[in-house]
């Protein structure tokens, strides 16, 4: 038993090393290994946690997390880490108390901040969620995340040149943020700004080629600028990575439209 116990803590770094390479089975089976010989490991719990989030079994994270809270109830990562695996569940108030409890016990934790921020946006509480991402962001000036979600709070306020300029620092600091270009080509649609906004999509698409989002507002941007055939074609790539895409869907059968191709828009 004792040769057992000084095995795990090596055991933990190459779980840990697993997750980092992206090898997520691996990393979970081995998590699986060090809590059959000790089943209050609570790092150990949290890694098992966060891979199983990672995996899209976010109802098997909360649990994995809830155990290391019985373990350990003061502990800020476990709580932030299960707010995100309750968001995903669809579970935002109880996500927004998650992260609370994180920020009782470390008011400086950027992390937390930023994802009760995230949480914020989907309660349609924007003025709080910016304020939220404003904390994290004057505990990290460079957190490029924060910037993006602010962009966003400022969007649905409706303070959109506030929004350009929050996601233009969020990619001066990280070029390759996707999401930040997508949210940018948004904010530039809203303000009929249709050739830059088709730019700021081209940006995200050539960040990630996959991005279907991206090319289905990019179709929308071009049927903006009249220019149907594009935006068709845009649609049809936006459909080819995710066919059940409803709205590129029901996009592409108004690009039909104006084509006037009824048939083909009515099936869309």
């Amino acid at each position: 038993m004792r040769n057992n116990s000084l095995a795990l803590p090596d055991l933990l770094k190459q779980a840990v090393g697993s997750y980092q390479a992206g090898r997520l089975d691996e990393a979970e089976s081995l998590c699986g290994a060090i809590l059959r010989a000790n089943p209050s490991e609570v790092e150990t719990l949290h890694l098992l946690g966060v891979v199983q989030s990672r995996l899209g079994r976010s109802k098997e994270a909360v649990a994995s997390y809830d155990r290391a809270l019985a373990i350990k109830p003061d502990f800020p990562e476990v709580l932030t880490n299960r707010g995100v695996a309750l968001w995903e569940l669809k579970r935002f108030a109880d996500a927004l108390a998650s992260h609370d409890r994180a920020l009782a016990i470390k008011p400086d934790f950027a992390w937390a901040l930023y994802n009760r921020g995230v949480t914020l946006q989907e309660l349609k509480r924007f003025e709080d969620a910016l304020a939220s991402y404003d904390r994290a962001l004057a505990i990290k000036p460079d957190y490029a995340e924060a910037l993006n979600g602010r962009g966003l709070a400022l969007q649905e306020l409706k303070r959109f040149e506030d929004a350009l300029t929050s996601y233009d620092r969020a990619l001066a600091i990280n070029p390759g943020l996707a999401w930040a270009q997508y949210n940018r080509g948004n904010t530039l649609r809203q303000l009929n700004r249709f050739e830059e906004a088709l730019a700021s999509y081209d940006r995200a698409l050539a960040i990630k080629p996959d991005y279907a989002e991206a090319l289905n507002n990019r179709g929308v941007s071009l049927q903006d600028m009249k220019r149907f055939e594009d935006a068709l074609a845009s649609y049809d790539r936006a459909l080819a990575i995710k066919p059940d895409f409803a709205w590129a869907l029901d996009n592409r059968g108004n690009a039909l439209r104006e084509l006037k191709r009824f048939e083909d828009a009515l099936a869309s």
